[in-house]
């Protein structure tokens, strides 16, 4: 006679038991890897965001215009230059733009700020103006920039007898 053996029915529903607890750990284990696994991505797409940005900024690629094509009238400077001021700040090094339409011989352009640097603990003063040149139809001039939480930018008019009018646009590079 052979022996059968037989499964015992609770052994049998035990062993069940098992396999549905280790599939759901295994079910479990898998979606809280999954979820730290997006995590992981969207922190590393949000550093490569950063990071284009900021090599942009190294290779001075961004700009925000800051004036755009505004007409000015000026009047006769007189005894003193009339100037059109504008205020900004800027947050990393670069060079700003200033374009000039006018047919006026004697227009003036000039970018004034101060950048305290941390690091070093100084203090830099730019302060300079610039005569626009009139060999073109549009003028440009360009300034270099520091961080600054005040820049200055003006265009005026040297003319002494006649008023003048331009069309200016003042582009920051960073």
């Amino acid at each position: 006679m052979s022996e059968k053996k037989v499964v015992s029915r609770r052994m049998f529903i035990g062993f069940e038991i098992v396999c549905i607890i280790l599939l759901a750990c295994l079910v479990g284990a898998t979606s809280l890897y999954s979820l730290q696994i997006n995590d992981k991505d969207n922190t590393i797409t949000s550093l490569q965001s950063q990071m284009n940005n900021l090599t942009n900024i190294v290779n001075l690629a961004d700009s925000t215009i800051w004036v755009n094509n505004q007409t000015i009238s000026e009047p006769a400077a007189g005894s003193g230059i009339a100037w059109n001021d504008w205020t900004f700040s800027t947050n990393y090094s670069g060079f700003v733009l200033v374009k000039v339409l006018s047919a006026n011989p004697n227009v003036l352009a000039h970018v004034t700020y101060y950048s305290w640097n941390y690091y070093s603990a100084y203090l830099i003063g730019y302060d300079t103006q610039k005569n626009v040149p009139q060999s073109k139809v549009v003028q440009i001039l360009s300034f270099p920039i520091l961080p600054s939480s005040n820049v200055t930018v003006g265009v005026g008019n040297g003319n002494l007898i006649d008023g003048a009018t331009e069309t200016v646009t003042i582009t920051y590079y960073y």
